[in-house]
């Protein structure tokens, strides 16, 4: 089972995918490549001065090998 990365901040999604990025040895020129998202775009997310949008959360956290998960913050 692949690690899990619990996030409760929508302002910290950006430097998290930095992070597995850098942890997965991907430049930001490669995983651009793979998302076809502009470098200047992934650099300002990882660097947390702008949050990016749903859909673009997803095509970075799956190019990463990630899937996103929705998990209620209080137990029902």
């Amino acid at each position: 089972m692949a690690g899990v990365i619990r996030l409760t901040d929508p302002a910290r999604i950006g430097p998290a995918l930095g992070q597995l990025r850098v942890l997965l040895r991907l430049t930001q020129r490669q995983l651009c490549a793979i998302t076809g998202q502009k470098q200047s775009r992934l650099s300002v997310w990882e660097t947390g001065a702008e949050t990016p949008d749903l859909r673009s959360v997803l095509r970075v956290a799956q190019a990463l090998g990630y899937d996103l998960a929705l998990i209620p913050k209080e137990d029902a």
